[in-house]
C-alpha cells in the first residue's frame, strides 16, 4: 500500500474522508487515528508493533512527567528515558537494515522524533502535558507524513486536529496539491531515478566524464523530486482532512548560499535539529568555535537523516563546513555579490556534494570528483551515455524546469490576473493529470 495506489486514491481516501466528516467533530481525531493505523497495517504490517510500542512509551513518559511535576529528578528521568528509547529504536532498526538487510521501518524517524519533540517541549514547559492519548498518537503517526515528513510541532497542529470543519475549497486545493506531489514523486522522481540507476549500473569501462556528471545531477534531481513529492502529497491529504502542514522543500537548487540551501531543503528537519541541538548546546553564546561545532553537528544529523552511512555523514559535514565559511569568512563578499553569481556558487557547491552522497565510500566519491574534471583518464563521452540522454532529454528538461520557481510564479500571476478562470483551469489540469496517472497505473 502506497499513497499512489489506485485502491488508496479511489477507495480508501474517499471513504476515510466521508466517515471523517460524517461523524461528530469530537470523534474525528479517533477516526483519523484509526485510518492512520489501518494504512500502516496495510503498508507494513510487521512494523505496526514498533510504531505502537514507541508511541505508547512516549505517551507514558509524558504522563510520568505530569505525575512527577514537582520532582525535577523524576521529570528528568522521564525525558531521559524517552530520549534513550527513541535513539535505541533508531540505532537498532538502522543496524538491522545495514547489517542484516532487513526491511526499513516505514516512518521510524518521523514518529520517534515527533514523539521526542513533544515530550521535550512539555519538559521545558513550553506547552502543557498532552492528556488525550488519541491526539498524541495521531500527531505522531498521522499517515501521510510517515514517508518523508514534514516534522511538525504539536503546538502548530493541535487545534487543527481538534477542530477540522469541512471546507470545500480546502478539499479541492488539497486534492490538487496531492496530484502535484504524485507527479513529482512518480513521474519526475521515479523517471530520473531510473536514469540514475542506468548510469550507476554501467560497466566501469563504459564510464565517461559526461556520464559521471549525469550521475551526480540525476541523483540530485532524484532525491529532490522523490522527497518533495512525498511531502506535497502529505500536505495535500492533510489539507483534505482540514490540517495545514508546513512546506518541507522550497526550490532548494536556486538557493543563494549553502546556508540558504539548508533553509530550503528538508526545511522542517533542519528546524527540528536547530530547536533541539542549538537549544541544548546554548546556540552560539559560547563563541565562534562552539557555534561552528553546533553547525557541523547539525550538518551531520541532516546527513544521517538519510541513513546510517559514512558518506551521508560526510555529506552533511561538507555542507556544514561551507556554512561556517559563509558565516565567518566571506559573509560580506556574498552580501555584495549579485544574486545570479551567488546562486551559481551555491549550485556548484550543492551539486559537488552529491558526489559524496552517491559514493559507497569516501574513496569512491573522490573518484567521482576526479572523473568529473577529467583527471581519471576517461573519455569525454561515448555512445551509451549519448543514447541515454537522447532517450530522456524531455524528462531532464522537465526536471530542470520544475526544480525552479517558474511554475509558482506563473500560477500566482494567473490567480491575480484571472482569479476565477485560473481556479477552473488549474482544477481541470489537475483532473487531467489524475486521469493520466490512473491510465498509466492500469
Amino acid at each position: 500500500m502506497r499513497m499512489t495506489n489506485l485502491s488508496f486514491i479511489y477507495l480508501i481516501l474517499p471513504l476515510s474522508l466521508f466517515v471523517f466528516y460524517a461523524v461528530p467533530p469530537k470523534a474525528r481525531g479517533g477516526v483519523l487515528l484509526a485510518v492512520s493505523l489501518l494504512y500502516y497495517a496495510l503498508a507494513q504490517p510487521r512494523g505496526l508493533w514498533l510504531l505502537l510500542a514507541c508511541v505508547a512509551l512516549d505517551y507514558a513518559a509524558m504522563q510520568g512527567m505530569a505525575l512527577l511535576d514537582k520532582h525535577p529528578r523524576g521529570r528528568r528521568f522521564c525525558v531521559t528515558f524517552c530520549f534513550a528509547k527513541n535513539l535505541g529504536f533508531i540505532v537498532w532498526s538502522s543496524a538491522m537494515v545495514e547489517i542484516y538487510g532487513a526491511e526499513a521501518r516505514l516512518g521510524l524517524l518521523i514518529y520517534t522524533l515527533t514523539g521526542l519533540d513533544t515530550v521535550l517541549c512539555a519538559y521545558r514547559r513550553e506547552m502543557p502535558i498532552v492528556r488525550n492519548p488519541v491526539t498524541f498518537a495521531l500527531h505522531c503517526c498521522f499517515f501521510p507524513k510517515l514517508y518523508a515528513g514534514p516534522l511538525v510541532e504539536y503546538r502548530a497542529v493541535r487545534e487543527q486536529m481538534i477542530h477540522s470543519p469541512l471546507q470545500p475549497h480546502r478539499l479541492i486545493e488539497g486534492a490538487g496539491e496531492f496530484v502535484h506531489g504524485a507527479v513529482k514523486n512518480l513521474v519526475l522522481g521515479g523517471g530520473i531515478t531510473v536514469v540514475y540507476r542506468s548510469i550507476r549500473n554501467m560497466a566501469p569501462e563504459e564510464a565517461t566524464v559526461l556520464s559521471t556528471w549525469c550521475l551526480v545531477i540525476a541523483l540530485a534531481f532524484s532525491v529532490y523530486f522523490t522527497l518533495s513529492g512525498f511531502c506535497d502529497m502529505a500536505k495535500g491529504i492533510a489539507a483534505m482532512f482540514g490540517i495545514k502542514l508546513p512546506a518541507n522543500f522550497y526550490y532548494p537548487y536556486q538557493s543563494r548560499s549553502v546556508e540558504d540551501f539548508f533553509n530550503r531543503f528538508n526545511i522542517t528537519v533542519n528546524q527540528y535539529f536547530r530547536r533541539t541541538v542549538y537549544r541544548s548546546l546554548q546556540e552560539d553564546k559560547n563563541g565562534p568555535a562552539a557555534d561552528a561545532l553546533n553547525i557541523l553537528v547539525i550538518g551531520m544529523l541532516m546527513g544521517l537523516w538519510f541513513g546510517f552511512h559514512v558518506n551521508y555523514l560526510l555529506w552533511g559535514l561538507y555542507l556544514g563546513s561551507f556554512i561556517i565559511l559563509e558565516k565567518y569568512l566571506y559573509k560580506k563578499v556574498l552580501q555584495a555579490t549579485p544574486t545570479l553569481f551567488c546562486r551559481v556558487y551555491a549550485l556548484c557547491v550543492v551539486l559537488s556534494s552529491f558526489t559524496i552522497f552517491a559514493g559507497n565510500s569516501a574513496r569512491q566519491s573522490l573518484g567521482f570528483i576526479r572523473d568529473m574534471f577529467g583527471f581519471g583518464g576517461l573519455e569525454a563521452f561515448n555512445e551509451q551515455i549519448l543514447y541515454l540522454l537522447s532517450s530522456n532529454w524531455l524528462l531532464l528538461v522537465l526536471c530542470v524546469f520544475f526544480s525552479t520557481s517558474l511554475t509558482y510564479v506563473v500560477s500566482t500571476w494567473m490567480r491575480k490576473l484571472w482569479p476565477r478562470v485560473s481556479r477552473v483551469l488549474l482544477a481541470a489540469v489537475d483532473a487531467a493529470i489524475l486521469l493520466a496517472l490512473t491510465a498509466l497505473a492500469l
